[in-house]
């Protein structure tokens, strides 16, 4: 008896993961959209770019980009003169 709760538990497991899977890719791209938004960030970014000539200006830009769109811990910038 229990050997055969445990094979439905199993074949209940491996029909509900790509359901799981094809569900959560749907939330994910509803409210997520990180790369519909890192697209849209990085179009803007390079219109600015054809905009902005300091290295300065172009640095903020690139690093608030990776920002945005990254989301990392820590964002820099190193420049060789």
């Amino acid at each position: 008896m229990s050997a055969l709760v445990a094979a439905a538990t199993l074949a209940v497991a491996a029909l509900f993961n790509p359901i799981r899977r094809r569900a959560q890719h749907g939330i994910d791209r509803q409210f997520n959209r990180a790369q519909r938004t890192a697209e849209l960030e990085l179009g803007a970014f390079t219109e600015r770019l054809y905009n902005q000539m300091t290295l300065e200006e172009i640095s903020t830009g690139v690093t608030g980009v990776v920002v945005s769109t990254m989301q990392p811990a820590a964002a820099s910038i190193w420049i060789r003169q």
